[in-house]
């Protein structure tokens, strides 16, 4: 309901007023926020109506379709009014200046006085200076000398000798089977 209270208003925008004076910034507004709003509210009474319509309610659809046309008209309006005041400034800001008859123009009516200057007074030359180089802080150390160490070779690893494993028989046959005694307390029948 505040939604629809506020809408409508985008027909309060103001366009440039076309008999300002050139060199005067056009006054009028640059926002599209009631623009918006208008046809966000005309655009949902649109879809309302077609609703209604679509119920056979014709005369509800009918009222709400009318007012949802209104509010679109005022989007639109309202669109054409600040597209016009945008492109307004735009062309004020392009121009070049030029004061108009409000703004007084002062004419430079005393003469300009050049102010004294004193003699620019240049110092005496400097004899030339013989560059030389730096002096070296470690010219008189004596350089030190680090002994290299000498390479030492480690030790040849020998291998120790053993002696070789004796050789398992191969069997030529087949194993044995083992015995039936050998197997008596393991198939013990249970009464």
């Amino acid at each position: 309901m505040a939604l629809t209270a506020v809408a409508g208003c985008s027909f309060a925008l103001s366009a440039p007023d076309p008999n300002r004076p050139k060199a005067s910034a056009p006054e009028c507004d640059t926002g599209k926020g009631l623009v918006g709003l208008d046809g966000l509210v005309g655009g949902s009474l649109a879809v309302a109506g077609l609703a209604l319509l679509g119920n056979d309610e014709a005369s509800g659809a009918a009222i709400t379709g009318l007012l949802g046309v209104a509010f679109i008209a005022s989007a639109v309006r309202g669109n054409t009014a600040v597209n016009e005041c945008r492109t307004a400034i735009a062309a004020y800001h392009m121009q070049p200046y030029d004061p108009g008859p409000e703004e007084p123009q002062l004419a430079d009516e005393r003469p300009r006085v050049r102010p004294r200057t004193q003699p620019v007074v240049k110092p005496p030359p400097q004899p030339a200076t013989i560059m030389q180089p730096p002096v070296d802080p470690y010219a008189d150390a004596e350089p030190e000398v680090f002994a290299k160490p000498s390479p030492t070779r480690p030790a040849p690893i020998r291998p120790t000798p053993t002696k070789p494993a004796p050789a398992k028989p191969v069997p030529t046959g087949p194993a044995p089977a083992a015995e039936v005694a050998d197997w008596k307390d393991f198939w013990t029948e249970v009464p």
